[in-house]
């Protein structure tokens, strides 16, 4: 239980701070004048905000979805519906563009399903959430002697 919740709270941390620092990188790249709104901003400037959420999701869900021990794709999703909100609260503080609100939307499940589909993916070395080190163990020899003990 407490590796499930500890899995999605990593999970929305990393997607939103990715989120939060393309964001940054998009308002140096596209500074938004005081009085303007959204949708006078420029095209770049709605571009980098998808690729923030894209990244923050796809990242979030991913991640969540590697450190969840059991049911995994619903750690993904649980994660990638909370940045989802994260991302929709953002969106609807000031009128945006019909086609950008439509993007995002499509933006959230989408990435969320590619991020887990990485995050998911078996790593090397591992099993089960456990560091392989080397070949099992061969109790058989030790066994063996345990029988012959024991007729004795």
């Amino acid at each position: 239980m407490f590796r499930s919740v500890l899995s999605v709270i990593i999970g929305v941390v990393t997607g939103v701070t990715i989120i939060d620092l393309m964001m940054v990188l998009g308002h140096k790249m596209y500074p938004m004048p005081a009085a303007a709104t959204a949708a006078e901003l420029p095209l770049g400037a709605f571009v980098m905000c998808l690729v923030a959420w894209w990244l923050g999701t796809s990242t979030g869900a991913g991640v969540s979805a590697y450190l969840a021990s059991m049911n995994r794709w619903n750690h993904g999703w649980i994660a990638a519906g909370l940045l989802a909100i994260y991302g929709l609260v953002q969106l609807f503080r000031m009128p945006h563009p019909w086609w950008f609100v439509l993007a995002a939307l499509v933006v959230f499940p989408l990435s969320a399903f590619l991020g887990m589909l990485i995050g998911l993916q078996p790593v090397p070395g591992k099993r089960e959430g456990f560091v392989i080190e080397g070949p099992p163990p061969d109790y058989s020899a030790e066994a063996e002697e345990r029988m012959k003990m024991m007729k004795s």
